[in-house]
């Protein structure tokens, strides 16, 4: 449980100010969060069960090697391109 001493400590380690008028509701939105959390955490949850990976096999293909795309391809798809390099705009004046 957070209270209002804790919520000015971790203010002051954060050098962050908070109006005095601040901190009631800091102290009740953390225990919200927290409170949210706990449930989480006595949710149960089956280890085989809780991974939606099997719901999408597609998404975990194996990697194949493929050659290499060359800098002339990579540079072909871009805005601007000279050689085998990138252009761009300038950003620093």
């Amino acid at each position: 449980m957070i209270d209002e001493g804790t919520v000015r400590r971790v203010a002051t380690l954060a050098r962050l100010e908070l109006s005095p008028e601040a901190v009631p509701g800091l102290v009740a939105d953390l225990n919200a969060f927290l409170g949210l959390i706990a449930a989480l955490d006595r949710a149960p949850a089956d280890p085989a069960t809780s991974s939606a990976a099997h719901l999408h096999p597609a998404a975990w293909r194996p990697d194949e090697l493929k050659a290499p795309l060359g800098a002339a391809s990579a540079v072909a798809g871009a805005p601007g391109g000279q050689g085998d390099v990138f252009l761009v705009p300038k950003v620093v004046a």
